[in-house]
């Protein structure tokens, strides 16, 4: 009897995941980001465009290249150019590092893809994805003539409107175990974005 009970409850959950996973929602496409529904409007969280394909145990992202060029009056300026390299997220709720590190110097300055380049995880909240990552990367404070690197945390949760539109709310906050002389502000962006394919 107490085997039968085990069998009957086992069966059901296994029912409920997979009647879970069937019904979470398919970011595949390209999209373009939608300021005047989101906040702020003038802030893409991923960039203008993005392409995702959604895998069974991964989701690949692309997304636009930033560039931070260093003038000749020392300052640098910000160039936002095509899409870049896949970056892959597996989905099994382990920690992993992506194998492309997003972070490249340049001659005149570096690099940056969108996404975390440190030690991430991805898990489902429900219907939505998300990816608990993290980066280094530099920032500069004009006022006070500083340039140091940071450690961020990175929250970014993908979801699907009832429109069909894609959100993407992002966190970003500075690692309380890195310390530093710039002051780092936590930030959320709340960026909509329509599926163009």
């Amino acid at each position: 009897m107490r085997m039968g009970l085990v069998g009957v409850l086992f069966v059901s959950w296994l029912a409920a995941a997979v009647g879970a996973a069937q019904s979470r929602p398919v970011f595949t496409g390209t999209w373009k980001f939608a300021g005047d529904k989101s906040t702020p409007a003038d802030r893409p969280v991923l960039g203008d465009e993005i392409r995702i394909m959604q895998e069974a145990n991964a989701l690949v992202l692309e997304g636009p290249i930033t560039q931070f060029v260093r003038q000749p009056d020392g300052t640098s300026r910000y160039v936002v150019g095509a899409l870049g390299p896949p970056m892959v997220y597996k989905l099994d709720g382990d920690e992993h590092r992506p194998t492309r590190d997003p972070l490249r110097s340049a001659e005149a300055g570096f690099t940056l893809y969108y996404l975390s380049g440190g030690p991430y995880r991805v898990s489902w909240d429900d219907d939505a994805l998300v990816i608990a990552g993290s980066d280094e990367i530099p920032y500069g404070s004009s006022a006070k003539g500083l340039m140091e690197w940071v450690r961020r945390r990175l929250n970014t949760r993908l979801s699907l409107n009832p429109d069909g539109t894609l959100v993407i709310e992002r966190t970003i906050e500075r690692d309380p175990s890195d310390k530093g002389r710039i002051e780092i502000k936590k930030a959320t962006f709340r960026g909509v974005y329509r599926k163009v394919s």
